[in-house]
């Protein structure tokens, strides 16, 4: 008996259920190949995000801003800075402004594009920010004032945010971070602003925010009111040798704010991805009004097809304001679904995919289990024999109280008639006699 693994890099060209098979090669004198093949299914995802630092001029910030954005393999980002007026941001699923607007470049332009697909966005205030310009385009965080004086901030975690978390061991490490320069000036925060970090001066514990967020008209965007934050990047390394504090926080930011919500009117969605073929695969869906409220009225309908395009048809069942869908057990095999509604006239539709996978546990696994048999047997009131014991079982049989020949007997009656030869017979001989007496004349 042996144990080894192996790395296999397979690459992710497409998104979905992928279905990949390991088989061994056979051996001289190997009986029992059908373990020797294993299906594996894999989900690959498309959670790509393109990001566009857009900046006002070069800056520390930018390199460190970029290392910790593409330390995620989901993100890829293009630094571009603002004198280049061909840049098209609907092609991307954020944007980071650095520095801007500024007293050089405004971005009016790319804000009203923005606001037209909602797209996130993440305003990064510095020395070259044209503060008033700022205040009109965000409604996150209004900073009063003319550029011309900075603070040296610290940043202190806010104990009422709540929309991610941040261990208190990552809130002790960012808190001793060297300060960032933030204009002077008075901060006031938005009506529906949400702060993580507050600026710490000096000794003094303050309520400017230092980095906050907003989703206000399903817009999320996110303000970082000081710049240097290459420091810590620096700082972290200097202290730990990585920059794993710094990638974590940044992580969160870029990860918070570039995750939209789910604003759909209708949903489906299958419990699990991979189903055993032994398992029920249930479908459920969700059906919301224009004040996002869940409802049932209306019937929902679903179309499955399997992998060689047969569909099947079947019908919602409602509960408790939302649908529910029993498919029962399902062959293998990769499965894709479409469930539809009809809502004032409109239909809604929504698609998905799982797979169900084969399970032989016996060939798997040949080895006998001696303690289940055993518990079985203990439980159902019998014995556990092995093969050294095999003369045994004749005379335990023998004795055993609970082993006893039963007889049992039973009566059956039915009507003669009911047997049909022997009612054919008494016919016949009906007829003979009828005949015969017939034939000789008597009665």
């Amino acid at each position: 008996e042996f144990f080894t693994s192996k790395d296999i890099t397979l690459k992710a060209n497409k998104s979905g259920i992928i279905k990949y098979q390991v088989k061994l090669s056979t051996v001289n004198g190997e009986t029992l190949v059908s373990n020797n093949t294993k299906d594996i299914y894999v989900e690959v995802l498309d959670a790509r995000q393109k990001i566009l630092l857009l900046a006002n001029a070069p800056h520390p910030d930018i390199a460190a801003l970029k290392s910790s954005i593409l330390n995620n393999k989901n993100y890829t980002l293009d630094v571009v800075f603002a004198k280049r007026k061909d840049v098209n941001v609907n092609d991307y699923n954020m944007v980071i402004f650095h520095n801007l607007p500024s007293q050089k470049h405004t971005i009016d332009s790319y804000i009203s594009t923005l606001n037209k697909k909602r797209t996130p966005r993440l305003f990064v205030v510095g020395k070259q920010t044209d503060l008033a310009s700022y205040n009109r385009q965000q409604d996150v965080l209004n900073i009063g004032g003319d550029n011309t004086q900075s603070d040296d901030v610290q940043a202190n975690f806010r104990s009422s945010f709540s929309s991610f978390t941040v261990d208190e061991e990552l809130q002790r490490i960012v808190s001793k971070f060297p300060p960032l320069v933030a204009p002077f000036g008075k901060y006031t925060a938005g009506a529906k602003t949400n702060v993580l970090l507050d600026q710490k001066i000096g000794r003094v514990d303050t309520d400017y925010p230092l980095l906050s967020f907003s989703d206000l008209n399903n817009i999320k965007t996110a303000v970082l009111s000081a710049e240097g934050i290459w420091k810590w990047k620096l700082a972290d390394y200097l202290e730990h040798q990585n920059h794993d504090a710094y990638n974590a926080l940044m992580a969160k930011v870029i990860q918070f704010t570039t995750v939209k919500d789910d604003k759909r009117k209708f949903r489906a969605d299958a419990n699990k991805n991979v189903f055993k073929e032994n398992e029920s695969v249930r479908i459920e869906a969700q059906l919301f009004n224009d004040s996002y409220e869940a409802i049932n009225t209306p019937d929902v309908f679903l179309s499955l097809y399997d992998s060689s395009k047969k569909e099947f048809k079947y019908t919602f069942s409602k509960k408790d304001k939302f649908y529910n869908l029993d498919l029962g057990s399902l062959n293998e095999g990769n499965y894709r679904f479409e469930a539809s509604v009809k809502v004032d006239g409109k239909e809604l539709k929504d698609k998905g995919k799982f797979s169900v996978k084969s399970i032989q546990l016996e060939q798997y696994d040949l080895a006998a289990r001696h303690d289940v048999l055993y518990s079985l047997s203990k439980k159902s009131g019998g014995k556990l024999f092995y093969t050294s014991q095999i003369d045994s079982i004749q005379s335990t049989i023998l004795q055993s109280d609970k082993i006893k020949p039963i007889i049992y007997t039973s009566n059956k009656t039915q009507s003669i008639l009911n047997i049909r030869w022997i009612l054919g017979v008494l016919i016949l001989l009906l007829l003979l006699e009828w005949f015969l007496r017939r034939y000789f004349g008597t009665y």
